[in-house]
């Protein structure tokens, strides 16, 4: 291509590099420009940054995956570009994530700025965050409800193509700065493909573990009306998942005792305790769960038992009703007895 034709046909031109940034530090191999204008043109990763890929997080609530929108991953990537023509040179380019062929999430970027550059060589550092990934999110959350079990972990992940967009034209482009993206002269170039992706992971988090409720309930061995009584009290947790947790067990008097338990994989526990009755006895009882909104409402023991036989009740020992001293009573009998003698 003759050097008037080049500038009648293309006095700005932007080559759109698609590459994968590689799963290993060394990256993907470079991509040659095959025109008259661009050569040895590559993107590639140069240390262990990328291997903290961003990834997206959800967490199940009330059965459905809510993304986390936070967190943040750095990235480092080497661009190279040379150029073949004495007139050519490169005025901007930019970072960044593709999502489909029409959409780009920018990671780093020149800006307006004209560069005018025969070559370039630069280490691109930047930060992805979450508003980068946010094309992504439902493609990942399909991922999530796909395997089903909200309380099991599941990391995943899939590939997206990392972008790098090169603004280049004649030496003598005059064009507009804030124009540099959108010349409407501009040709675009694509170049080959590389077949390494870069990974978003998908971390799909298990459900919290949560107590769902809480139940007391007592019961009696033999008949409640006559001591001694057994009386058990039956605490019913159930929950989500298995997992240990405490419970308060409170009396109505103020007493209360604390006991550490775990829930096993079926969700559901039953704790009892028991007691021995030996007289009319009325209690009260309450359970809350530490950490957790479950609790009981208070739960009343009533034994109303009686001791001794036949369910008779009275003291446990006989008492004179008399009121008059029994010796007194003794000694104005016996005179009685004299006087009626005589």
């Amino acid at each position: 291509m003759r050097h008037s034709e080049v500038l009648r046909r293309a006095k700005f031109a932007v080559a759109a590099i698609v590459v994968a940034a590689g799963c290993s530090s060394a990256g993907s191999g470079p991509l040659l420009a095959k025109d008259y204008d661009l050569k040895n043109v590559s993107l590639t990763s140069v240390n262990s940054t990328l291997n903290d890929y961003p990834a997206l997080v959800f967490e199940p609530i009330d059965g459905q995956w809510i993304v986390q929108e936070e967190g943040s991953f750095g990235f480092q990537a080497r661009l190279k570009i040379g150029t073949r023509q004495h007139y050519t040179r490169v005025h901007g380019y930019k970072i960044g994530l593709v999502a489909d062929p029409k959409s780009e999430e920018v990671l780093s970027s020149t800006g307006a700025a004209v560069l005018g550059l025969k070559k370039v060589d630069k280490n691109i550092q930047g930060v992805i965050k979450f508003p980068h990934l946010k094309r992504f999110v439902r493609k990942a959350r399909r991922i999530c409800e796909s395997h089903g079990n909200q309380n099991k972990k599941v990391v995943k992940s899939f590939d997206v193509r990392m972008v790098a967009t090169i603004a280049y034209g004649h030496k003598n482009y005059n064009g507009s700065p804030a124009n540099l993206w959108s010349d409407p002269g501009q040709i675009s170039y694509l170049f080959p493909v590389a077949n390494n992706l870069f990974p978003i992971n998908v971390v799909c988090k298990a459900a919290a573990f949560k107590v769902t409720s809480a139940e007391l309930d007592f019961t009696y061995q033999g008949d409640r009306f006559k001591c001694p009584v057994k009386a058990t009290l039956t605490a019913t947790l159930r929950a989500n998942k298995a997992g240990p947790t405490t419970l308060i067990l409170t009396r109505d008097d103020g007493l209360s005792q604390r006991v550490n338990v775990n829930i096993p994989n079926s969700g559901l526990l039953r704790w009892r305790k028991h007691y021995n009755i030996n007289q009319p006895t009325t209690r009260k009882y309450l359970m809350t769960v530490i950490g957790h909104a479950a609790s009981t409402p208070w739960t009343t023991m009533s034994v109303p038992c009686a001791s001794g036989a036949g369910s008779m009740t009275g003291p446990a020992k006989p008492q004179n009703n008399n009121k008059a001293s029994p010796t007194k009573a003794i000694k104005k009998d016996f005179k009685l007895q004299r006087l009626r003698r005589k």
